[in-house]
Order: structure tokens, then C-alpha cells, then sequence
């Protein structure tokens, strides 16, 4: 049925860019910057994808359900879908910083920050769909 189709089809897409971008994030983040990546160790890497994890978790505890309240699923979906641009966008925006410092700079982690917290609102699309497959 299309009530259970589209819902579907939607889950399909954000899982696709999703997969996208995870793929590229170690992968940018382990790559030395004269080939274009951030150069960070496999240690930083972990930390930084471990405090994301534990601040992902609270934010989507405490901050999803009001904002779905508020926004109504399809259009926290829409917004979520399109926020992945800015997480892909981001990377080459690092590249081109880390490279023009010669290292990761204030800059670089600035717009680190501001991709993983954009993430997290990307992952809100997750929910979104679970909500609109299983309301009615």
C-alpha cells in the first residue's frame, strides 16, 4: 500500500546518503592532508566520533520529540534529508582549510563541529519515518 510504500522508499533514500557520508567521514578524517584529509589518528578519530555518539544520543532524546511536535514529520524529514548537502559540503571546505594552515587549525575544527552537529540533525530523518509508518 502507498501508506506503507512511500514511508519505505523515503527510509531507502536517507539510508543511502547516510551510508554515503559515513563511508567518507573516517575516510577524510584518516587521510593525511597533503592528500587532501585532515591527518587525524586513529585515537582522535575514536574520540571524536565517541563524544558525537554520547552528545547524538542525548540530543535525540531530549531535543527529537519536541521538534517533531513542532515541525510535524515530513517537514523535519525534508530538512533533515537536505542537511546532509551540508555535512558532504563540508568536507572539502576542511580539506581546502587544513591544507591552506598546513595542519588542522581552529577554523578546521570549527567546521568539524558544525558538520557533526548539522549530522545530528540529519539523523532526526531516521525517526521521522518510523513516526509517519507506524502513526497511523
Amino acid at each position: 500500500t502507498p501508506q506503507f510504500l512511500l514511508p519505505l522508499v523515503n527510509f531507502a533514500f536517507i539510508a543511502f546518503i547516510d551510508q554515503c557520508f559515513e563511508v567518507l567521514l573516517p575516510l577524510m578524517y584518516s587521510t593525511s592532508i597533503s592528500s587532501r584529509g585532515l591527518g587525524f589518528s586513529t585515537f582522535t578519530i575514536g574520540l571524536i566520533m565517541g563524544v558525537w555518539g554520547a552528545a547524538n544520543s542525548l540530543i535525540e532524546i531530549f531535543i527529537f520529540p519536541p521538534l517533531v511536535r513542532k515541525l510535524g514529520p515530513r517537514r523535519l524529514y525534508i530538512a533533515a534529508f537536505a542537511s546532509y548537502l551540508v555535512c558532504i559540503a563540508a568536507f572539502p571546505v576542511m580539506s581546502l582549510l587544513a591544507r591552506r594552515a598546513g595542519q588542522v587549525d581552529g577554523w578546521t575544527w570549527a567546521i568539524l563541529i558544525i558538520q557533526l552537529g548539522v549530522y545530528t540533525f540529519a539523523f532526526m530523518g531516521y525517526g521521522t519515518v518510523f513516526r509517519i509508518l507506524f502513526e497511523t
